[in-house]
């Protein structure tokens, strides 16, 4: 048996093949099948060869592939040989859904939004805080995750890190287990003015608003606002992923080899990141300049240190200070609680 092509797992294997004759133009089924890879490609992007005119057909047409190809690659590594309950309303929903999150930027005229490139990176946190910088890591649904996260002063100075292997969950939860692990590090060192900084604005939105109890990451979201309650300033930020290369650095280790704390100095393998951090080095992106300018603040929450403009940039959303709630203390043996 030969090696499977990129053409064969999108186009010309049984499964896909019944998938698109649902949705391509009875009229061009013959030249669909039958074109190379680079032309076949070419043309679909560029012309409309769909069944329903009110769609658009590259839409179509990139999601359809976007859906085989992950489906394809859950067949590879995770043995999920089942295509869903009905692949093509998958298709047709994830189609519908991109359609109207068009519409609704065209009527609220974000396609005025001005964009301007700046540098971004990790910034010092403001005097008197730390910040902790966390991040979470998964293989996929069945296979290992892990986080990590760093704490680090106003002079740029490692204060404290870990590295946590986690059972099997997803890269939110993930992205959660890390920060309940970096608000317990930072309560157990002693500080009580911390910045928080994540780069999955799905993570950030969730603990800062909560979650239905009946969420998959309902009891790490628990967790996680009542550790935030311990201390006595708190800011939560989502941040662009070249802001928290450390974190990240540190959660993909926890993935691969498990978990281990960095009481004293950094892992010498990233070490350069954070010497990268430490001397301000930033990468070009380009940024809406809302993003800089439409902080997301509860009206609880104190007014947060004046930012830099480079920080200002680079922690665009969200700033947050929890009411008191009841505590929970994070224990060591804390698993036997978990959902894992």
């Amino acid at each position: 048996m030969g090696e499977e092509t990129c053409l064969h797992a999108l186009r010309d294997c049984s499964a896909a093949k019944s998938i698109w004759k649902k949705f391509v133009n009875p009229a061009r089924l013959r030249d669909f099948f039958s074109l190379p890879m680079e032309v076949w490609m070419d043309r679909n992007l560029k012309k409309d060869w769909g069944m329903r005119s009110d769609n658009k057909w590259n839409i179509v047409f990139g999601v359809a592939c976007w859906w085989l190809w992950k489906v394809r690659n859950e067949v590879v590594f995770c043995f999920d040989t089942s295509l869903g309950s009905d692949p093509y309303m998958s298709i047709h929903l994830k189609v519908r859904e991109i359609l109207q999150l068009e519409e609704k930027a065209l009527v609220s005229g974000r396609k005025k939004n001005v964009y301007k490139e700046c540098y971004v990176g990790w910034a010092c946190p403001s005097e008197g805080w730390v910040k902790c910088n966390t991040d979470g890591a998964s293989r996929g649904r069945g296979s290992r995750a892990g986080c990590g996260g760093v704490i680090r002063d106003g002079s740029s100075a490692w204060l404290g890190g870990f590295s946590r292997e986690l059972r099997n969950c997803n890269a939110l939860l993930a992205e959660i287990w890390g920060f309940v692990y970096g608000a317990d590090l930072a309560w157990r060192l002693g500080f009580r003015r911390v910045c928080f900084e994540l780069d999955s604005k799905d993570a950030v939105n969730m603990i800062l608003k909560g979650c239905d109890v009946r969420h998959p990451c309902a009891f790490a979201v628990k967790m996680a606002r009542e550790l935030i309650d311990r201390c006595c300033q708190v800011e939560v930020f989502h941040v662009f992923r070249e802001c928290n290369e450390v974190a990240n650095w540190l959660a993909a280790f926890a993935v691969n080899s498990g978990s281990k704390d960095w009481d004293g100095d950094p892992p010498f393998d990233c070490r350069s990141l954070v010497l990268r951090d430490a001397v301000g080095f930033g990468v070009p992106r380009l940024v809406a300049v809302s993003c800089a300018v439409l902080p997301l603040r509860s009206s609880h929450a104190p007014p947060p240190p004046s930012p830099s403009a480079a920080t200002l940039i680079t922690r665009p959303n969200l700033s947050f200070t929890l009411l008191p709630s009841p505590r929970f203390f994070l224990s060591e043996n804390h698993k036997q609680y978990s959902i894992f």
